[in-house]
C-alpha cells in the first residue's frame, strides 16, 4: 500500500528541507560574493600596504620626481593587478617636507544580473629627511 504523506513521518511538515535549501542558497551566495569581491579588495589592501612604502621611499630620496612616483605607484599597482593610468595618481607636497600620494580608482565588478564599479581609494605619505 503506498503512503499518502509524501514520504513524511506523522506530524513532520518539511520544514527542516525548506531551511536546508534557504541555508544552501545562502551559502551560495556568499560564496559567489567572495569569488566576485574578493580579489578586487585583496589587491587593493597589497596597494595600500605597498603605497605607504612608496610614499617613504619617494620622502627619503630627493631625486624623485613627481613623473618618478608615478612610475613607481603605477609599476606596484601592476604587481597588484591593478591598472592605473596618471589622472588616478595624485602627488602632492606638504610645506613639512611631506609626500603625499593618492590614489583613486574604480574595479569594474560583473554580478550576472548586473555590472557595478567599486571605488577604491589609498593614500601614503613620506616625510622628507
Amino acid at each position: 500500500m503506498e503512503s499518502l504523506n509524501n514520504g513524511f513521518k506523522s506530524g513532520e511538515k518539511g520544514e527542516g528541507r525548506i531551511g536546508c535549501t534557504i541555508a544552501l542558497f545562502l551559502m551560495l551566495i556568499v560564496i559567489f560574493l567572495s569569488i566576485k569581491l574578493g580579489p578586487p579588495y585583496y589587491n587593493h589592501y597589497g596597494l595600500r600596504n605597498n603605497l605607504k612604502n612608496a610614499a617613504a621611499r619617494a620622502g627619503a630620496s630627493t631625486t624623485f620626481t613627481d613623473a618618478n612616483i608615478r612610475m613607481d605607484v603605477k609599476r606596484i599597482a601592476g604587481e597588484n593587478g591593478i591598472l592605473l593610468e596618471d589622472e588616478n595618481i595624485t602627488v602632492n607636497r606638504s610645506r613639512k617636507q611631506e609626500i603625499i600620494i593618492n590614489v583613486d580608482y574604480n574595479v569594474p565588478v560583473d554580478f550576472i544580473i548586473m555590472k557595478r564599479d567599486i571605488n577604491f581609494k589609498a593614500s601614503g605619505t613620506g616625510t622628507r629627511f
